[in-house]
């Protein structure tokens, strides 16, 4: 049975593990260019190098933004995206939170009124697809990548 790490490094088109992206660990020798397919015993030895953009030096997420165009998605935007999802799944507006002027959100505490035919399984199976989500904080925020911030209670995260 695959690890949960094999599943999150699999590459789904080419059927093998993705690749790193960056030269960034090329110091640590073999099994670490940018295009090399991330190992998971490697990666294992060196846990502690992956980090999300807010732990990166100014200079290194500069750097990645001149090499790579790497950005951050602020999460009220990734907010406002999958607001207007929902709003096209569910027909309706404001299903799990009401966003406000200054970009925040009051989360919704009442129980979800689902579409006819429609279940809860209905929409976690629904596809989503943001083709430049890096950390995917468009499919699930944990921080504010604009802070650092963890986001808490957990029922105030989006996706």
């Amino acid at each position: 049975m695959a690890s949960l790490l094999d599943l999150l490094l699999a590459d789904k088109s080419t059927k093998k593990n993705i690749i790193w992206a960056t030269d960034t660990y090329e110091e640590l020798g073999h099994g670490f260019a940018d295009k090399e397919q991330i190992d998971e015993k490697l990666l294992l030895q060196h846990a502690d190098i992956i980090k999300p953009r807010i732990q990166k030096s100014q200079e290194e997420q500069a750097a990645r933004t001149r090499k790579k165009a790497e950005v951050f998605t602020p999460s009220w935007l990734c907010n406002l995206m999958n607001n207007y999802c929902d709003e096209d799944w569910f027909g309706r507006k404001d299903v799990f939170n009401v966003m406000t002027e200054d970009h925040t959100w009051t989360v919704n505490e009442g129980l979800i009124a689902f579409p006819k035919r429609k279940t809860w399984k209905h929409y976690v199976d629904s596809r989503r697809l943001e083709i430049t989500c890096g950390e995917a904080p468009y499919l699930v925020s944990r921080y504010d990548v604009s802070t650092g911030e963890l986001i808490v209670p957990p029922k105030r995260r989006i996706g």
